[in-house]
């Protein structure tokens, strides 16, 4: 099983304090990222409108990355939120915390978060 992740997906794991790899990897997943999302966390990093709190919590996902190695994949010129949705629909699950993305996924493809800080596909 493949997923991809998108920058939303991976703030929202950093903040709430989840291990958002060895899970996924615990459900026998091989994780990708979007080039496009690392951009955008770059770009972020360096806004002068992000918090102290969003500064640390893209270093945290930089370095998760940079040690585990994770394969990159680029979306090409089509919109992210499309090109989740024709992954999803290739067989790929999606870890995407944006609500207009997810709005086009199929459940049965989507990464949920629960309050118990564990990360579930949808059953």
């Amino acid at each position: 099983m493949k997923a991809i992740l998108d920058g939303s997906f991976m703030m929202k794991c950093v903040r709430k304090e989840i291990d958002f790899l060895t899970q996924l990897k615990g459900l026998g997943m091989k994780v990708s990222i979007l080039k496009e999302s690392l951009q955008e966390l770059k770009d972020a990093r360096f806004a002068s409108t992000s918090s102290r709190q969003d500064h640390g919590t893209i270093r945290t996902i930089f370095t998760i990355i940079d040690r585990e190695h994770i394969e990159k994949k680029s979306t090409g010129q089509q919109a992210i939120g499309k090109w989740l949705a024709h992954q999803s629909r290739k067989g790929f699950y999606i870890g995407t915390a944006d609500h207009q993305v997810r709005n086009t996924i199929a459940k049965e493809k989507l990464i949920q978060i629960h309050d118990n800080k564990n990360l579930c596909l949808h059953s």
